[in-house]
């Protein structure tokens, strides 16, 4: 069927046919007359343009929504944070790159049932929060020195072993407090 059509769709084609043609074989002008634009229309237009000239506030606008468009781009804000409560099980949502984060995650160590971070970021003490399933605070310790805390077995009664828990630090950062990114562990 396909070769039918290429057939009957070239069946009339002679040379300078892709050519637009501007004059009929009879001799009459191909183009419809309203596409055809008079020397007296086009300067009447151009007369009337120029009686009602365009205000300032349109191009003011175009200049400030460009303006917005460049300090976004340049600055753009930060991301909101999801505020779906969802189950530890299916992993942590990331958190917000902003400019408060200054100190690095902890990290969990299940051989040695403690917890490590960079050391030198931040210097005075550190606080340790570990949070449940929920996220809610299961266990809180204040006054880390140092860049490794290994908490004692009885504060951390409620922690089942098996279970999926999350941490985060707290610590003071140049006179203003600074919150490490959310970690998850499995409490082994």
């Amino acid at each position: 069927m396909a070769k039918w059509g290429l057939w009957t769709a070239h069946r009339y084609v002679w040379a300078g046919a892709a050519v637009t043609r501007k004059v009929g074989a009879d001799g009459r002008l191909l183009k419809r007359a309203w596409r055809t634009r008079s020397e007296n229309a086009v300067t009447e237009a151009n007369r009337i343009r120029a009686r009602r000239p365009q205000g300032i506030w349109p191009r003011v606008l175009g200049w400030g929504c460009i303006g917005v468009a460049l300090v976004t781009a340049i600055n753009p804000m930060t991301w909101v944070q999801p505020t779906v409560e969802v189950s530890a099980y299916s992993g942590l949502a990331p958190e917000s790159p902003g400019r408060s984060i200054a100190i690095s995650s902890p990290q969990y160590d299940p051989s040695s049932a403690g917890f490590h971070w960079p050391a030198g970021e931040v210097s005075g003490p550190y606080r340790l929060v570990i949070l449940a399933e929920d996220y809610l605070p299961i266990a809180e310790f204040d006054g880390i020195e140092g860049s490794t805390f290994c908490p004692d077995p009885e504060s951390l009664g409620a922690l089942s072993k098996g279970e999926r828990y999350a941490a985060y630090l707290l610590a003071t950062h140049e006179e203003r407090a600074v919150k490490s990114p959310l970690i998850s562990f499995v409490w082994e």
